[in-house]
């Protein structure tokens, strides 16, 4: 899993990660502790967080319908989910 940076304030409560899993990706689950979605082009998406660490881990297929539209959906998830867009985030993890 891979720790991704976020702004400070962001809720990272289960109900908030469960809520946004939900609206990006349609359904979600929880087990373990850990937040699991699915979405035609990436086989699992898992999200966990411990205390103000948030951890992500994706799967992708070997080769989805519309790359594309996958990667926007992902990137605006993990934007409302960790508060920073793709370039910030990029931008924090070469800090790291």
């Amino acid at each position: 899993m891979r720790e991704l940076p976020t702004k400070k304030g962001i809720d990272l409560s289960a109900e908030s990660i469960s809520k946004k899993m939900k609206d990006a990706f349609g359904q979600v689950t929880s087990k373990d502790g850990e937040f699991v979605s699915t979405y035609p082009g990436i086989k699992e998406v898992r999200v966990k967080y411990e205390g103000k660490k948030l951890f992500i881990e994706v799967q992708n297929e070997e080769k989805p319908q519309n790359p594309e539209q996958i990667l926007k959906i992902y990137n605006t998830f993990l934007e409302s989910l960790t508060g920073l867009n793709a370039k910030e985030r990029k931008k924090k993890l070469t800090k790291i």
